[in-house]
């Protein structure tokens, strides 16, 4: 929003605009501090609250390459989707799902992920009272009644107490969120991926292998 409203200024809007985004970065770097703050004391008292997050990259088109030949800008080449899933508490077990694009951008694939994520801390004995969810504030994948109603079921099987919500804003808030997404997109400037059955091999095996 602020992106359109700065092509359109004029001198007596510009002031204005400065000021709007002012606004935005410092309630950026606010956001940023609050989600950090939650998941350092997720970590240093794990039994108190679970800090998970979701986000999804950018798909990456197969096959890929560097350099990239411009005759492929016109190729319809196939969609890989890539979910990281940020464990708060022990970063060890921090958890990347990626497959070709087979599903819709829904709140299907958010809940699947989080049941299974969930379902194993529970198992292990390693999943608290209260749950703190990070997710990108999109109405699409996030920010629904599906995924509202999947709290509410949780809570009513007795499996935490206590669920909190975090719609992470656009900008700088999803720095642990997209950790793993950082070394990926390094990746892509240097490893060769044609086919999809080759990408935990050369983007998970050597990449994620640095963490």
């Amino acid at each position: 929003m602020l992106e359109e409203e700065g092509k359109i200024l004029t001198h007596a809007t510009k002031k204005r605009h400065q000021d709007n985004v002012r606004e935005h970065f410092q309630m950026i770097k606010k956001e940023r501090e609050a989600n950090s703050r939650r998941i350092v004391q997720s970590a240093t008292y794990p039994f108190s609250s679970t800090v998970l997050g979701i986000d999804r990259m950018n798909a990456l088109r197969l096959p890929h390459q560097i350099p990239f030949p411009k005759s492929w800008m016109t190729k319809n080449r196939l969609r890989y989707e890539v979910v990281s899933v940020f464990d708060g508490p022990d970063q060890t077990r921090n958890e990347l799902y990626h497959g070709l694009k087979t599903f819709a951008n829904d709140s299907d694939t958010t809940l699947t992920i989080l049941y299974l994520k969930i379902r194993s801390l529970r198992s292990t004995g390693c999943l608290s009272p209260k749950i703190i969810f990070h997710m990108d504030n999109c109405w699409r994948e996030n920010k629904n009644r599906f995924v509202f109603a999947f709290c509410c079921l949780l809570i009513h099987k007795k499996w935490c107490k206590e669920i909190l919500i975090f719609f992470l804003p656009p900008g700088h808030t999803h720095a642990e969120n997209d950790c793993m997404f950082v070394l990926i997109g390094v990746g892509k400037k240097k490893i060769v991926c044609n086919s999809h059955s080759t990408f935990y091999f050369t983007f998970c095996s050597k990449m994620l292998s640095k963490v």
